[in-house]
């Protein structure tokens, strides 16, 4: 493999053993949340090689959850796990809801399992475009959390790629052949990129924006509430 490919496999792993710092999650079985995009398909592959390497025997299952009205409501992927929404839901949604629905089967599916660790592909832009999109859009100062517990540590969601950059997750799925299939939402189009807008407005390197809004969220902890529901 190259020189970049192991720079880039460097970094992703440095990211989830400095959050695994913040909550001990590697070793056990876990939920990788899958969309479809390529950044929960690099979470979902590097986590499964890492186990392998380190010869960890507890499983990871990758869960997809398709609510009806999707165009693609099921993923074509080998090995994962399709679960479909049976609600009857009217669209357009909001993120917020949309999150809860998923969030909420895929709690049903870990209990099944006996399974308490959850994990989000978010990464460095998700996060400072969470900054941003509440500040403007909600008036709050805080971005995404790093971890959250629900129902009193019954499940944690935690997010192992805070610490990587966009760009270098998907250089690293194009050097491993990842296709991006998840089904684009319109509600979520609407309001993403900001970071990207925002950067070429002002005239930085999009890197060093995210950077930036990272060194505050982290220096001043506003990884968002904390709070179970």
């Amino acid at each position: 493999m190259s020189l970049i490919f192991k720079k880039i496999k460097k970094r992703l792993i440095g990211s989830i053993l400095k959050v695994n710092k913040i909550v001990s999650f590697v070793g056990n079985d876990l939920v990788v949340g899958v969309s479809g995009g390529v950044d929960s398909w690099v979470l979902w592959k590097v986590m499964e090689e890492y186990y392998k390497k380190n010869e960890i025997s507890a499983k990871i299952y990758p869960v997809h959850v398709g609510i009806s009205g999707d165009i693609k409501t099921k993923l074509a992927l080998e090995n994962v796990i399709n679960i479909e929404v049976d609600k009857g839901i009217r669209f357009p949604i909001d993120c917020y809801q949309c999150s809860r629905i998923r969030r909420e089967y895929i709690f049903k599916f870990c209990k099944e399992k006996g399974i308490k660790y959850i994990l989000f592909a978010h990464h460095a832009d998700d996060f400072a475009e969470r900054f941003l999109w509440n500040m403007f859009y909600y008036k709050k100062l805080e971005s995404l959390p790093i971890c959250r517990s629900y129902f009193k540590g019954m499940f944690f969601i935690v997010r192992p790629l805070h610490f990587v950059n966009k760009k270098d997750i998907e250089k690293y799925a194009r050097i491993m052949g990842y296709e991006d299939i998840e089904h684009k939402c319109s509600v979520k189009n609407s309001v993403s990129n900001i970071v990207s807008k925002i950067s070429k407005e002002i005239g930085l390197n999009i890197i060093d924006v995210v950077g930036n809004i990272n060194y505050i969220i982290e220096k001043y902890k506003i990884y968002g509430e904390n709070n179970e529901k």
